[in-house]
Formats: structure tokens, C-alpha cells, sequence
């Protein structure tokens, strides 16, 4: 079985470089453009000195091109429901500058189109609130 382990952020002064066997590579790509340096151990005197020359080709290399101009978009927030039912979800409601919570079952009918119900926290209770909307989410 395969273990998922979670890759950390490298380090700045690793950016854009990786480790071979017996050398260091440098590695950036702007506009369709890609620019590499090749830094072995036994041309540069080791291990430790190949990463140095290998980092000041980096830094200079990215002086001379463009910066990076690509937009990094955020992962839109998962929209699952936290109040574990399927179809089933707590939301606010703001009215008059007034919050009230409010469980809202969703569903689609026969036709594809989507349907709900919102039941109020203040008018039945959170549970009992959660229960109707369980059940009409059942019925739905």
C-alpha cells in the first residue's frame, strides 16, 4: 500500500534547482523559453561548492530574463457541509443587520432542477432544525 506523504515547500536558496546523481541542475522556464546549468561535484570541487556556483548562475540568470508573470490562482474553499448529512448545510442569514442561522436541505427534483428548504435555528432548535431538514432532504 502507498503512502501519501505531504511535500514540504523548498527552501529559497533551492528554488529552481535540483539534485542529480553527481551534480546540481538549474532549471527556469519563462514564456516558452527554458533555461538550464549543469553543475557536476568533480568539475566544482564537491558537493557543497558545485550548490554555490549553482545558486549564483541561478541568481544571475534571473536578473537578465523576464520575471515571472504567470497569475497564481487560489484553490477555490471545499463546499462540503460540516454538518455531516449530504445535502444538508448550516448557513447565515443577515436581515436588518441581524444574523440568524439556518439549516437549508438541497436536492434535485425530477427535472434536474434544484431545489431547497431552509429551516430556522431560532424559530426550532439547532437539532430540531437539523432533523426537519434531514428529513426533507430524504423526501426530496
Amino acid at each position: 500500500m502507498r503512502r501519501h506523504t505531504r511535500r514540504l515547500a523548498r527552501p529559497r536558496s533551492l528554488r529552481n534547482i535540483t539534485r542529480q546523481v553527481g551534480a546540481w541542475s538549474v532549471h527556469v522556464q519563462r514564456a516558452g523559453h527554458i533555461f538550464t546549468g549543469w553543475f557536476a561535484d568533480a568539475v566544482w570541487g564537491g558537493k557543497r561548492k558545485g550548490l554555490v556556483v549553482a545558486q549564483r548562475f541561478r541568481d544571475q540568470l534571473l536578473v537578465r530574463i523576464d520575471p515571472d508573470t504567470r497569475v497564481r490562482r487560489v484553490a477555490p474553499r471545499g463546499t462540503r457541509s460540516k454538518t455531516g448529512v449530504v445535502g444538508v448545510s448550516l448557513e447565515r442569514h443577515v436581515v436588518e443587520g441581524r444574523a440568524y442561522g439556518r439549516y437549508v436541505a438541497h436536492w434535485k427534483d425530477e427535472d434536474g432542477e434544484v431545489r431547497r428548504q431552509r429551516f430556522s435555528v431560532e424559530r426550532y432548535g439547532r437539532d430540531r432544525a437539523l432533523a426537519m431538514a434531514t428529513e426533507a432532504r430524504e423526501e426530496g
